[in-house]
């Protein structure tokens, strides 16, 4: 996605907005696990402040994912917000913010997207705080059904405390 910033800088307005949905591979960004369904809708706003553009974003997408604890599959809603320093392709730094490259005229989001994916997707995701996983001796799912393993294995260090209340 490209946005053509010469209207901008050349206008004497200090803001603008823009909302777009697009399609974006996300999968080189965070990996092949990553599957947006839908478009991706992002909404933002551009600043000037003296001789730079500030850019404030919002950005959100739906897909689907497999809870860490039970591995069912679920709805993930990803949303962040997120700002940018709008900056020249030979004028990038090493800061920690994220920079957004202006080249020939125009905003290249689609980096900016991928890189924000990156940072701020979790690793983890849960399908409730309910849920109760797999059990780790024979893999049933918890949440469907109960399991039939004995669990009367005590750690040698609490042995002595079994008799306790004998």
């Amino acid at each position: 996605m490209r946005y053509n910033l010469e209207a901008f800088k050349e206008s004497k307005e200090i803001q603008t907005s823009l909302h777009s949905e697009f399609q974006l591979s996300l999968e080189d960004a965070y990996g092949s696990d990553l599957r947006v369904q839908g478009p991706i809708s992002m909404t933002a706003e551009l600043y000037r402040v003296e001789k730079e553009i500030v850019f404030y974003g919002k950005l959100s997408f739906t897909t689907t994912e497999h809870c860490t604890r039970c591995l069912d599959s679920m709805q993930v809603e990803f949303k962040t917000e997120f700002h940018a320093k709008i900056v020249v392709e030979d004028l990038m730094d090493d800061s920690e913010e994220y920079c957004l490259l202006y080249q020939d005229g125009e905003l290249a989001i689609e980096e900016l997207i991928q890189e924000v994916v990156r940072i701020e997707y979790p690793l983890q995701h849960i399908c409730g705080l309910e849920c109760k996983g797999l059990c780790p001796r024979c893999g049933v799912n918890l949440n469907h059904e109960s399991c039939q393993c004995e669990n009367d294995e005590i750690d040698p260090r609490l042995e002595k405390l079994k008799n306790l209340f004998k």
